[in-house]
């Protein structure tokens, strides 16, 4: 796919050699604060290194219909200006960064609006810290579509789309990412994968868009590089809302090394979905992970250590994977009518298995609506297969397994699940069958648990 967008660039670039070159980006040489704007066919671009002005400051470019701005002739960036800059294309324009360069290169506090398409054989758009990306268009590029430092931000709007052979999207902290549209990576280089969607931390939002990588991960959360004694790792946040959906080998992935947490929330008709099994891997942290209204996981969830929190808050919700808690006090939450939860679609199939870790690990069923001992033991056979594995049962033909939990929270007290476990009778003496005359085959137990 991604050679046929590059192929539409190579005819562009041969026209482009056909024609002769205009300065047509005026003024030619501008001052910091300058207006510039672009018609008909530009090979010069504007780039500051290729001016030799020095930096250029606050300076607002706009790429009028049908100016089609390239470097052809300078050999640089095709925009390259400092801080505070403004690029604007608007529909019918067109920025190619051609020879291996960038088509737009910003500095600090640059600000990109795109009507209509940027591509570039290295990254398309590249800033420093603060750079703002409004994307109504088409971005591409054989690199990074967007590369930017901290607290950037990133529209991406319904119809628009970001493809790049590399990440689609790479920012570092703090950042900002919205979308409606089609954030892509398409790289084919399977010992060296890509991810649709690299940063460091901040919040992203994907408001019924597709954010999808075929060999890498569709969001990849790096280490996080703290400033200082006094810098700490901000909490990182993904919504996918509507009929979103967020897919690669892993759909969110975090590294080994950031330890920062990191909470997704599934809404609507959302979808996240792991080619490799692994619907996502959250490292450690404390880390929250909410399944909404109809949404669906495909793939098993990896919570890692710390304290963690996994939510159930639909029974339309399918869940067709297992989840790994790690180290720490973690807890299993389904938040709603116990009978309508069990009785739903959020496991796709038998032996979906909740699997804790060393710490105190908790099911709870607390809600607004009270659901009591007397309504968990009404509903559920727990049935254990080893010490610290057991199933529940709610006589809806599917079982949910349980490894290493401990605690069953309910609306009256905190309990064992021991306390509900239905036990065989064991053989004893005469005296003891006596004790046992009016109890019958299986007993029930509900003690409530020592604090």
């Amino acid at each position: 796919m991604m050679s046929v967008y590059f192929k539409a660039s190579t005819a562009v670039t041969l026209i482009m050699l056909s024609a002769p070159a205009f300065a047509q980006c005026l003024p030619t040489v501008p001052d910091d604060g300058d207006l510039v704007t672009c018609t008909g066919i530009d090979t010069d671009g504007l780039s500051q290194e290729f001016l030799g002005t020095g930096n250029l400051d606050d300076v607002n470019v706009v790429v009028n219909p049908g100016a089609l701005v390239s470097n052809l002739s300078s050999g640089e960036h095709t925009i390259e200006l400092d801080d505070d800059a403004v690029v604007e294309i608007n529909a019918g324009g067109t920025v190619l960064g051609l020879l291996g360069q960038d088509a737009i290169h910003l500095d600090n506090d640059g600000q990109v609006f795109n009507n209509h398409f940027i591509s570039a054989d290295d990254d398309a758009i590249q800033g420093d810290d603060g750079l703002l990306v409004d994307n109504r268009g088409w971005i591409q590029a054989i690199d990074e579509g967007i590369n930017a430092e901290d607290d950037a931000e990133v529209i991406n709007r319904a119809g628009a789309s970001i493809i790049a052979g590399d990440d689609a999207v790479k920012v570092g902290r703090r950042a900002t990412i919205f979308n409606e549209g089609f954030l892509q990576n398409t790289g084919a280089d399977a010992d060296d994968p890509q991810d649709a969607v690299d940063l460091d931390s901040g919040t992203v939002i994907n408001q019924g868009g597709l954010i999808f990588s075929n060999l890498g991960d569709g969001i990849d959360f790096d280490a996080v590089e703290l400033d200082g004694d006094d810098d700490v790792a901000e909490v990182s946040f993904v919504q996918n809302r509507g009929n979103g959906i967020i897919q690669g080998q892993i759909g969110i992935e975090t590294d080994a090394a950031n330890t920062s947490s990191q909470f997704v929330t599934l809404h609507d008709t959302s979808s996240l979905l792991g080619h490799s099994g692994v619907a996502a891997n959250l490292g450690d942290g404390e880390d929250l992970v909410q399944l909404n209204d109809s949404a669906q996981i495909f793939g098993d969830v990896f919570l890692g250590d710390m304290n963690d929190i996994f939510e159930v808050r639909s029974a339309d919700v399918v869940l067709d994977g297992d989840v790994y808690f790690g180290e720490g006090d973690n807890t299993l939450a389904l938040l709603g009518d116990g009978v309508n939860i069990f009785s739903g679609d959020w496991f796709q199939t038998n032996s979906a298995t909740f699997v804790g870790g060393s710490g105190l690990d908790t099911l709870s069923f607390l809600d607004t609506d009270p659901f009591t001992s007397d309504d968990f033991a009404a509903l559920f056979e727990v049935n254990f297969t080893s010490d610290d594995r057991f199933s529940l049962d709610a006589g809806f033909g599917a079982l949910v397994f349980f490894e290493q939990f401990d605690n069953l929270l309910l609306s009256d007290g905190t309990f064992a699940f021991s306390d509900f476990a239905a036990i065989a009778p064991v053989p004893l003496p005469a005296g003891g069958l006596l004790l046992l005359g009016g109890l019958g085959g299986l007993t029930v137990l509900r003690r409530r648990r020592r604090s």
